[in-house]
């Protein structure tokens, strides 16, 4: 009598803290303990995590220091690639400075694509997108990824084929939700820079390369922007393919400015969360670098354009310079070039800031 008395007093204690904390109180007594998040920042993870594994129902407690503006802002702080939170609620826990949060999330047609050619996944189960999106993504690596490629190989053929494909803008000049995905760039062949880094981010991933998408802003005007870190042996860079297919698009253009930089390059017109992300000091699958066209002196770049004008005729010249100096190069300083001969016109472009600056020649021959 005195078990079956002890029995009723326990759960009447349940029922009242129930009806005085909220349902949140469940979820304590439950079986399994619900994480506790006690920054934005933690938060953010939190999410990406769950939204990597697929997850529509995501529940924690998290710390009542995080404001609800805080909430109505997180899809602009994760990065999207998996999918984004459409709605969420909160009520009061038992545990002290904590709210119980459930969050309800929208999957990405990439996370599915990613299932369907990596785990075989039937093409049943996801949209009829997504299963577009991953035979498109398989198409275009077996066209362009062989299997004695490194890593730096395979992530310079994606760079190429997203710029030489790609195009910057809005998918039939309307701001769709498809102009922000892989599937605008990949399918549509157009798209905006979250656009681009997710196209990126999807041939990667299925390329065995790991790699993440970074969200910050362009520094001098400001506005919101997308880009990826790449992971190669053991190091970190930085790759921005928008930046490297400006608008307006030009057929064959492929520029190189922003393959595998530093942060410290990076940042010099890039501005973003460093906290949050691997840091980028690699150096050694820097595109100009690695293709030995990385010139420490004006005078070395010389010899290089003398001896490709001269003896190979090349009509497209790409390098970068270290002893970069506006006065020093001055507007002219490829006009040595006409004294090799032969030679209809001569002009140039010029990318990058500071110390290290990216030049690309065009000459033009007599007939």
């Amino acid at each position: 009598m005195k078990k079956l008395k002890k029995f009723f007093m326990i759960l009447l204690m349940f029922i009242v803290l129930c009806v005085f904390t909220g349902c949140g109180a469940l979820e304590v007594f439950g079986k399994t303990e619900l994480p506790q998040i006690k920054t934005q920042e933690e938060l953010c993870k939190f999410v990406q995590n769950k939204l990597k594994s697929g997850e529509e129902e995501i529940k924690a407690y998290v710390s009542t220091d995080i404001t609800e503006e805080e909430f109505i802002d997180l899809n602009q702080y994760i990065d999207g690639y998996y999918g984004k939170i459409n709605e969420y609620s909160y009520r009061n826990s038992l545990k002290k400075g904590y709210y119980s949060v459930v969050m309800y999330a929208e999957v990405s047609d990439n996370y599915y694509a990613e299932r369907i050619v990596l785990d075989k996944m039937q093409k049943s189960k996801a949209s009829e997108r997504a299963a577009k999106l991953a035979d498109k993504a398989e198409q275009i690596l077996e066209e362009i990824i062989q299997d004695d490629m490194t890593d730096y190989e395979k992530e310079l053929a994606i760079h190429n084929y997203i710029v030489s494909n790609g195009e910057y803008g809005y998918i039939e000049g309307k701001e769709k939700e498809q102009s922000y995905r892989a599937y605008g760039i990949l399918v549509k062949k157009k798209g905006v820079c979250q656009a681009y880094a997710e196209a990126i981010q999807l041939l990667l991933t299925l390329s065995g390369i790991k790699s993440k998408i970074i969200v910050g802003k362009g520094k001098e005007n400001g506005e919101n922007h997308a880009w990826n870190l790449v992971k190669l042996d053991d190091s970190w860079y930085q790759l921005d393919t928008t930046w490297d297919d400006p608008a307006p698009d030009r057929e064959g253009r492929i520029l190189y400015t922003y393959f595998n930089l530093t942060d410290d390059q990076m940042a010099k017109d890039h501005e973003w969360n460093k906290s949050g992300y691997p840091k980028a000091n690699g150096e050694k699958y820097n595109y100009y670098k690695k293709e030995g066209i990385c010139f420490k002196t004006q005078t070395e770049a010389k010899n290089y354009m003398k001896d490709l004008v001269s003896y190979e005729h090349a009509t497209v010249i790409d390098f970068m310079v270290e002893d970069y100096d506006e006065d020093k190069y001055g507007k002219e300083w490829g006009s040595f070039l006409w004294d090799i001969g032969n030679i209809k016109s001569i002009s140039y472009e010029i990318y990058g800031k500071e110390e290290k600056v990216a030049f690309r020649f065009y000459v033009e021959y007599e007939d």
